[in-house]
């Protein structure tokens, strides 16, 4: 029993009020991923709409329309658009076009849905959008693809609430990745928490050495990008220490201007 009661309590110390994401305080309340945008000479965002209402029969007396919010690095709003959305069609939507030279080169936008069908609404559950983000490098001719992370922001009225959840203890998250040597990669890490993060990123090679260490605080609903080229020269492993409940990063990998873009 008292065996049993230790477990229980180390669990606990894990677990207990520190969900992945949180649920959105208002019902019905659209949700949406915390996508990230690249945005220079040498990069391109796009990202693939559809009226996902439209999917489940949902009638619309009024146009749907999708609300997109475009923030900085630091998280801070740059410009809210609207959408109108057509049933059955998709939209390739070119981020650049949302932007201007002055908000920097990268930063981090959400898509919120404003028609919640009823069946979802009966279920007591939310619309998500974790859709599909694409990135052009340079002049390529193919551009390469990555879906959504989590469900990290809702939006109850004109409010933001950020859903992804926080530990009480500083966690390490170990990508299930090996960097290859010769190769040049970048990693982003968006904060889908309601507080300012501490992280650290940290590269091993095989005999458990530290080979790269780079520290950052994220503000909520900021991005924090970090490289390295060609540093490592034989295979590497990546540990990212914060207090998130799962500081998942987006890995773009670049070797001979052919970009390859996956989540660790």
């Amino acid at each position: 029993m008292m065996k049993i009661t230790k477990q229980r309590i180390s669990r606990a110390i894990w677990t207990f009020k520190q969900p992945l994401t949180k649920q959105p305080s208002i019902a019905g309340s659209p949700v949406s991923d915390l996508f990230l945008w690249r945005c220079n000479r040498d990069w391109e965002t796009f990202f693939e709409l559809i009226d996902i209402s439209a999917m489940f029969g949902a009638r619309q007396p009024v146009p749907n329309v999708a609300k997109i919010m475009f923030f900085d690095a630091a998280g801070i709003m740059l410009r809210i658009k609207e959408i109108e959305l057509i049933p059955n069609q998709r939209k390739t939507l070119k981020i650049s076009d949302f932007l201007s030279e002055n908000d920097g080169e990268v930063g981090t936008f959400c898509v919120f849905h404003m028609v919640t069908p009823d069946v979802i609404s009966h279920l007591g559950s939310f619309l998500a959008e974790r859709g599909y983000v694409s990135y052009q490098y340079r002049d390529a001719p193919l551009r390469s693809y990555v879906h959504g992370n989590l469900d990290a922001v809702s939006l109850n009225g004109s409010r933001l609430e950020m859903l992804g959840g926080c530990s009480w203890l500083k966690r390490r998250y170990a990508l299930q990745y090996q960097f290859i040597p010769n190769n040049d990669y970048e990693l982003a890490i968006a904060n889908p928490t309601d507080k300012k993060q501490h992280i650290k990123l940290t590269l091993f090679d095989m005999d458990n050495k530290q080979v790269f260490v780079d520290d950052a605080h994220i503000a909520p609903g900021g991005v924090h990008l970090t490289a390295f080229d060609k540093l490592q020269s034989s295979p590497t492993l990546l540990s990212v220490e914060s207090k998130m409940i799962m500081a998942r990063p987006s890995i773009f990998k670049i070797k001979n201007d052919v970009l390859d873009v996956f989540h660790g």
